[in-house]
């Protein structure tokens, strides 16, 4: 009887190596992955506060007991890049990547889920065009546009100009229409009626009850927008030449001439600092970007 369960032990073993083989391999890969990213976040946090000397570049992972603040002080004091024969310091640039991120997550999130909730709630031939302009437009790659593209800003006005781009961003191509629109699906078209019945009108059923059932996608898609808003530097080089952003000034830093910051430990001081509202953002929502998404409300 022992005999056969030890020897029905290894059977169990194997056998569960073998259905469970490959999400064992994905585990570890995503595992490491993980671990890489930390690693490295890690490290450009610490070499923050390196001072700048030449043993850095021979060996940077030798810190040593060397610490100082100099790097951040000089991030505020020295860090500038120059823009139109002007230099442009670290405080107008976080002001410009503040107005523009903020202006374009509520342009873009409010725009996307206005049109997911008509598109979702009021099917018509119309609905059907614009949820197949979704699919298709994620579907096919969109090459070669962007010369068209800026002969269009420049000829309607928008170009170099904040409300341009606002305006640039009232779109509701992508996925996160996807998420709003199976939102606004699964919610019960009840809570309109008994609004209808009291005398709201559409507009105030909009408003008023169903807008408010999906302010959690609301508050995670807006910050999954302001990431990326904020690390994006693209539209600041393209289309906002006079309003650089700290995204599109990182880039330059390495080879703008006046920077101020000319050694890699500035540079990763200003690189962390740029990544603490992120951080602040992220530690504050983090129950709407991880937690799950409910709404509920029925009785019947």
């Amino acid at each position: 009887m022992e005999n056969t369960m030890q020897s029905s032990s290894p059977n169990k073993f194997l056998k569960f190596l073998k259905d469970n083989f490959l999400v064992m391999i994905i585990g570890f890969i995503l595992a490491l992955y993980v671990v890489i990213m930390i690693f490295c976040l890690i490290w450009g946090f610490r070499v923050s506060f390196t001072p700048v000397d030449p043993d850095f570049s021979n060996n940077p992972f030798a810190f040593g007991s060397r610490f100082t603040l100099d790097n951040w002080i000089d991030t505020f004091t020295k860090f500038c890049i120059l823009v139109n024969n002007r230099n442009v310091y670290f405080e107008e640039l976080i002001l410009n990547s503040l107005i523009y991120s903020i202006g374009c997550t509520l342009v873009h999130t409010t725009v996307v889920m206005l049109v997911a909730y008509l598109v979702a709630k009021y099917p018509c031939w119309l609905s059907s065009v614009l949820y197949t302009t979704v699919i298709i437009t994620m579907i096919i790659p969109v090459v070669g546009s962007l010369a068209s593209e800026m002969a269009v800003v420049r000829g309607m006005g928008l170009y170099d100009n904040l409300l341009g781009v606002f305006f640039m961003k009232c779109h509701f191509l992508g996925m996160y229409f996807l998420i709003f629109y199976g939102v606004f699906k699964s919610l019960s078209w009840g809570y309109a009626e008994a609004a209808f019945i009291d005398g709201a009108g559409h507009f105030q059923v909009m408003v008023r009850i169903m807008f408010p059932l999906v302010i959690n996608t609301y508050l995670a898609v807006a910050i999954l927008f302001f990431i990326q808003y904020w690390n994006e530097y693209t539209t600041a080089m393209l289309y906002l030449p006079s309003y650089p952003t700290i995204a599109y000034a990182l880039v330059r830093l390495r080879t703008a001439s006046g920077s101020g910051l000319n050694e890699v430990p500035q540079f990763f001081a200003a690189c962390m600092m740029s990544c603490l509202p992120i951080l602040i953002l992220f530690v504050s929502f983090q129950k709407q970007l991880m937690g799950d998404l409910k709404v509920g409300g029925l009785k019947g």
